[in-house]
């Protein structure tokens, strides 16, 4: 069961502070289980 407005949602880590999106998710044998991209800047050293 897919709740569509978990979909696309902008999140923020809360140890890293990097931006991250839910692509997708769905529920099996009482777990859920997300799929998230995170969105990371590297600079150069």
């Amino acid at each position: 069961m897919i709740n569509d407005n978990k979909i696309n949602n902008q999140l923020i880590c809360l140890k890293t502070g990097l931006n991250a999106k839910i692509i997708s998710c769905f529920d099996k044998e009482e777990f859920s289980y997300v799929k998230i991209k995170l969105e990371m800047k590297l600079e150069d050293t």
